[in-house]
């Protein structure tokens, strides 16, 4: 937000688009990232990474049903086949183990994170064209908001209280991680 406001760029976004990139917010960053994070709680990371490849198929898929440019042609429909296929061989026996064991529900919540993912990227590309940046910067801003009020409410009802240190180091992660990180990405 301080390159945007370093570089003067204006936000274009009207009130039409706040829904939009609530949408967009709760679809490419809440969902999934609260998915995941309470996933990895049983599923090994690796698993989940290999889940995740299931992306680009679902995104392909829902593309066909929601855009109207992209239909799923023979030559897509053998992708999908192929990734389908290559993802199964790489969980392989494993994933029908460990459904067994217990694990399903976190593997199912990986699958939907990797649903609400590629429903994110058909979503977004549905949308009317806009200024990238301020469609970025209203995503941040609106993942900001929704994701510290289900934050504090999450934190009250599980019946924990924010720390100075763990508000910090929360604020140093943000500002650094993805301030420093990105930043310069949006300045030049």
């Amino acid at each position: 937000m301080v390159c945007v406001a370093v570089a003067r760029w204006r936000m274009d976004a009207g009130r039409e688009w706040w829904p939009r990139l609530a949408m967009l917010s709760m679809t490419g960053n809440i969902i999934p990232f609260s998915l995941i994070a309470w996933a990895e709680q049983s599923v090994p990371s690796a698993e989940v990474g290999i889940l995740m490849a299931l992306m680009p198929i679902a995104t392909l898929i829902l593309a066909h049903w929601l855009l109207d440019h992209e239909p799923l042609t023979l030559h897509r429909l053998l992708g999908v086949a192929v990734g389908f296929v290559g993802v199964l061989l790489l969980v392989g026996e494993d994933l029908f183990s460990q459904t067994a064991s217990g694990q399903w529900p976190g593997q199912v919540a990986t699958l939907l994170a990797t649903l609400s993912y590629a429903f994110n990227g058909v979503y977004a590309k549905r949308l009317p064209p806009a200024n990238p940046v301020a469609l970025s910067l209203g995503s941040l801003l609106s993942v900001a908001c929704l994701g510290v009020a289900g934050a504090v409410v999450a934190a009250q009802r599980a019946g924990l209280g924010a720390t100075v240190p763990s508000v910090t180091a929360l604020l140093v992660l943000g500002a650094l991680g993805t301030g420093v990180a990105t930043g310069p990405t949006l300045l030049w």
